[in-house]
């Protein structure tokens, strides 16, 4: 089990070969402190092989909860944006960097547009390298449109992809034809996201809704 019992945390799988290679690093979320609820800043690593949690040692540059995150090629865990209390008042625009290498913490220089909880949070492929998607969330309870996108291997903003409809809590997968396609987020509408137009790209509207 958990070290650290939390929610709205992330778990994602580092990818490589490297020594955290097929292990899942869970990041952040909200737990308990006494009686009350905070934000952490602590991380723990799965292994299948032993079935067991792993406290990591460092510690991210403070709290973070309700975020999204992306594996990278090279095997690190990008965390983008999220909340530092527990209230969900405090939301940030910070980009944190998992070297699984050395099991360290780094903010990244670039940052989201602006702060936000809940961003959709997609790594995919344009043309070869490798991006991060981060677009859309909230603040309280107004979703945002506003969307960035990063290089995975730097870490670096290479511009804007908003998305044409405020949402937070969207899922987005890569198509086969290199397209994004992101569904729902308080809302039964959907976008498609090209990479092909340029450095960042633009979504446009789906013809179609989702089921209401």
């Amino acid at each position: 089990k958990l070290a650290t019992g939390r929610v709205g945390h992330s778990a994602t799988l580092v990818e490589g070969s490297g020594a955290l290679g097929g292990k899942v690093v869970v990041i952040g979320g909200l737990g308990k402190s006494g009686s009350s609820q905070v934000a952490l800043d602590t991380a723990e690593v799965y292994d299948e092989t032993t079935g067991m949690f792993s406290p990591v040692q460092a510690r991210l540059s403070g709290p973070r909860a309700n975020h999204g995150a992306a594996a990278t090629a090279l095997g690190e865990i990008v965390a983008f944006g999220g909340q530092s209390d527990a209230a969900g008042t405090t939301a940030i625009r910070t980009v944190e960097n998992f070297q699984s290498s050395t099991q360290s913490f780094r903010l990244a220089t670039s940052q989201l547009s602006d702060a936000r909880t809940e961003p959709t949070v997609l790594a995919f492929d344009q043309l070869g390298a490798q991006r991060i998607l981060a677009a859309g969330g909230r603040v309280s309870t107004s979703a945002r449109s506003a969307g960035d996108v990063f290089l995975a291997d730097t870490v670096s903003s290479v511009g804007r992809a908003d998305f044409r409809t405020a949402r937070f809590g969207a899922d987005a997968v890569q198509l086969p034809s290199g397209k994004v396609f992101v569904a729902g987020g308080l809302t039964t509408s959907a976008e498609l996201y090209d990479p092909a137009q340029g450095a960042a790209g633009a979504f446009s509207n789906f013809a179609g809704n989702l089921s209401s």
